[in-house]
């Protein structure tokens, strides 16, 4: 009678929790792949996007002229440099007045 019960106890978890669990993970591998697969598909949009807009000449151009300078034959380019950045500042007091005057000259 022992013997049966033991038999029936697993059974049942062989039969019933393990195929459980094995579900509830697929699920969750489902669930990631599904995610992932949304964000490339996304992703996938904004590059077909970005390849359609450099199909133009106006998109061609704009980036020609925005990140390397070009110009039409007969137009002039002027690049206009960043302010200089503040000198370093030295307090007057003691032990930086040596420092301060190294960096000023």
């Amino acid at each position: 009678m022992v013997s049966v019960g033991i038999f029936i106890t697993v059974a049942i978890f062989v039969l019933g929790v393990m195929p459980t669990r094995q579900w509830i993970n697929n699920r969750r591998a489902i669930a990631a792949a599904e995610s992932t697969l949304a964000e490339l598909e996304a992703r996938n949009e904004q590059d077909t996007a970005a390849a359609d807009s450099l199909r133009s000449g106006a998109e061609l151009e704009r980036l020609a002229r925005e990140q390397y300078g070009y110009a039409r034959p007969g137009e002039e380019v002027y690049h206009v440099l960043p302010a200089p950045r503040d000198p370093v500042r030295v307090p007057g007091a003691w032990p930086f007045t040596a420092l301060g005057s190294s960096i000023s000259r």
